[in-house]
């Protein structure tokens, strides 16, 4: 009951932020907590997660409004994944059942570590979601696999959101220029509270990340 109320008090903060599930990036991580609130949900014979985002929202909305006035755009999100979810199982189960790698030994269904794994990376299942199904496999291979598929995901997310200069050619000192003098003209029009938190800097293109905590009444 405590990872499920967890979790989704988590998504519902993510999901008011305008973020949906998806396979990359923040989505990937909201799409992580709902489904495991979901499995925990479905240990306890639960079927309509609704009640339970009604009472989160009700209980931190008075220091965050934002969830009340975003409330049924966060249920309808959350409820539309547990769809999906759903469908996912059904049609993973299927593919397992039919996997010509897949094979029953005293009643217990074993699969290949392989067909764990596609099932992790196309579908989303976890192994504890797998395991749930009835089906067992070589955990060993499947964590070797998992490493190797974490490897390139952390070499991709340093690539993607590495800061600083890409190299000291002209252009790219030009960017470097242009990023302080951005800066500093956000801030002579929104205020000192406004802060670079990172950047970006080719030949070709410039990224600058800030954060900024208030509304500005400006379109």
């Amino acid at each position: 009951m405590q990872i499920i109320a967890d979790h989704l008090a988590a998504a519902i903060f993510i999901t008011s932020s305008g973020i949906k599930p998806s396979k990359t990036d923040q989505g990937y991580l909201l799409r992580r907590l709902i489904r495991r609130a979901l499995d925990n949900f479905r240990v306890l014979n639960g079927e309509n997660v609704g009640p339970i985002i009604e009472k989160i929202v009700e209980q931190y909305s008075p220091t965050d409004e934002v969830l009340k006035e975003k409330f049924e755009e966060i249920k309808n999100v959350i409820l539309e994944e547990q769809q999906a979810y759903g469908e996912t199982i059904k049609k993973a189960e299927k593919i397992l059942v039919g996997s010509e790698r897949s094979s029953e030994i005293k009643g217990v269904k074993e699969i290949s570590a392989e067909e764990a794994f596609k099932m992790y990376a196309t579908h989303g299942l976890s192994p504890t979601q797998i395991r749930s199904l009835g089906y067992v496999f070589n955990e060993q291979e499947f964590a070797q696999k998992m490493e190797a598929h974490q490897k390139l995901s952390r070499a991709g997310a340093e690539q993607k959101f590495k800061g600083g200069l890409a190299d000291h050619s002209e252009k790219t000192i030009m960017g470097h220029t242009a990023t302080h003098l951005l800066h500093k003209a956000l801030r002579d029009m929104f205020g000192e509270e406004l802060h670079q938190t990172g950047s970006n800097i080719t030949s070709e293109r410039v990224r600058f990340d800030f954060n900024f905590d208030r509304k500005t009444g400006r379109q």
